[in-house]
């Protein structure tokens, strides 16, 4: 498991290859066959209200299916989530070229996943992790296959679109604990 070493920071944490090649497969397929809808957008702030993005809310049975609750609690993600529920689900597609905002998740733990099978670096599609005051970059997490990142919804992040070289398709499966 991996963290930033940063005293005045939360932690950010990530671990990679970290579900078995099927179940891997598994959550793409899933991500690939998903029923999308228009709105979910990554600010409040009234100016942007115009960008949305491709979502799809997982609803309880869809959670209970994917088993992927059990599974990052089957992993050193566990301590960090032992006193905390899962409460929500949701699968983001970004597309090559979108903009997006940074953005918090407030009073929530987040871990994220990137489902893709094949990314290449060259293609963009970073998290950015900003300070606490949202004035520097703290981390930039690289969109590695397989990977899992765990952090305090009240660190601002963002995404960095993917490039139009890149598959048409981000997928990133969020999950959201309190």
């Amino acid at each position: 498991m991996n963290t930033i070493d940063n005293p005045n920071s939360p932690q950010i944490y990530s671990i990679e290859n970290v579900f078995e090649y099927s179940y891997q497969d598994h959550l793409y397929d899933i991500c690939r066959n998903s029923f999308y809808k228009i709105g979910w957008g990554d600010t409040s702030n009234i100016e942007y209200n115009n960008v949305k993005y491709l979502y799809c809310k997982w609803n309880k049975e869809d959670i209970e299916n994917s088993k992927i609750d059990s599974k990052i609690r089957n992993t050193k993600f566990n301590d960090l989530l032992s006193n905390k529920t899962l409460k929500n689900v949701v699968i983001n597609l970004s597309t090559p070229g979108e903009t997006y905002f940074e953005h918090t998740h407030l009073n929530e733990t987040v871990v994220l996943y990137y489902p893709n099978l094949r990314w290449l670096r060259q293609w963009g599609g970073e998290t950015i992790f900003y300070s606490l005051n949202n004035k520097n970059i703290e981390l930039v997490s690289e969109y590695e296959p397989n990977k899992l990142i765990l952090f305090d919804g009240k660190i601002s992040h963002t995404v960095r679109p993917g490039s139009y070289s890149s598959p048409q398709y981000r997928f990133t499966i969020s999950c959201f604990y309190i």
